[in-house]
């Protein structure tokens, strides 16, 4: 993990979509570079049973101060989310300089995090 002190995530499962809890999972990574101007955090989803994965999204994570950066990733924000109801969340994390130069990666982030289909509870009427 050239160049990060720490990479986290806020869970290890969410649900697709935004009706169910929770809906998203926190990206934390701190940086140890000083010279660190963005901090790309790139995702897709990869099947649960098949070979078969998405094609890669990239957000520019937010920073909170020193050295520290965040992104809530929620399903329906990735391409080619209609076709996975279940998946892992894979995802990578680069750091680049002011001229956007990579001055730091992360390896890929492989069954880590789990998208779970959201099934909300039918609601009852009692007679």
């Amino acid at each position: 993990m050239k160049g990060f002190v720490f990479v986290n995530t806020s869970t290890t499962e969410f649900y697709k979509g935004r009706e169910c809890e929770p809906s998203f999972v926190k990206i934390t990574a701190q940086t140890g570079l000083e010279n660190t101007a963005y901090v790309l955090l790139f995702t897709r989803f990869k099947s649960l049973t098949a070979e078969r994965a998405s094609r890669w999204t990239k957000f520019d994570m937010y920073t909170i101060g020193a050295g520290t950066f965040i992104y809530d990733v929620y399903s329906d924000e990735m391409l080619e989310d209609a076709y996975f109801q279940t998946a892992w969340l894979e995802y990578q994390i680069v750091i680049t300089n002011v001229a956007g130069k990579e001055i730091g990666r992360t390896d890929i982030f492989k069954e880590k995090v789990k998208m779970l289909a959201c099934v909300p509870p039918t609601p009852t009427i009692k007679p």
